[in-house]
């Protein structure tokens, strides 16, 4: 069963055979009714936003290397003064293991990972209707493509036919 809560749906799991052995034990006396009164209400809404607010407060930006200002992280705001510090301390000692760009990435051996399409070669492929993308969607897709040829993490490869229209997102920094 669900019905709706304060800031969510609330979901109610149960068992038929289990309320029909209530439902038999029944009777209109032993009825039990639980109210809360509206101060009880008020603190328990404030409760929730007070949560709420605590889960939205902005990260902070912290810097791994002074001399790269690219290298940076978000750390959330709930950490405590030593929390924070040795978590920063942490990341600082191993921030070789971060790929920072797509350059990073070179050098990781096929026998780590690959991505392949698994297609049966019996198949032919089903062909797509070309969709047109508006010059700021398609000015996106070449430079992403051209970064990661640039980076060799992809590489040209000629298919008699285009099998699919490249989707593209715009992320929340307004690129695409």
């Amino acid at each position: 069963m669900k019905m709706p809560g304060y800031n969510r749906v609330i979901s109610v799991f149960g068992d038929q055979d289990d309320a029909r052995r209530v439902e038999e034990s029944w009777r209109p006396g032993n009825r039990k009714v639980n109210n809360i009164d509206e101060a009880e209400k008020a603190k328990i809404i404030e409760q929730l936003v007070k949560e709420k607010v605590e889960a939205t407060e902005t990260p902070k930006q912290v810097k791994l290397d002074e001399n790269r200002p690219d290298q940076t992280v978000l750390n959330g705001s709930q950490l405590n003064e030593r929390e924070e510090q040795n978590l920063v301390t942490f990341l600082r000692s191993n921030r070789d293991v971060f790929a920072w760009s797509a350059k990073d990435l070179c050098g990781i051996s096929r026998d780590i990972i690959e991505h392949a399409l698994n297609v049966d070669p019996s198949v032919k492929p089903r062909k797509q209707k070309l969709s047109k993308m508006s010059k700021d969607r398609a000015e996106g897709a070449k430079s992403k493509v051209n970064r990661l040829l640039e980076a060799e993490v992809i590489r040209p490869i000629k298919y008699p036919e285009r099998l699919a229209n490249v989707i593209m997102a715009k992320k929340p920094s307004g690129k695409w």
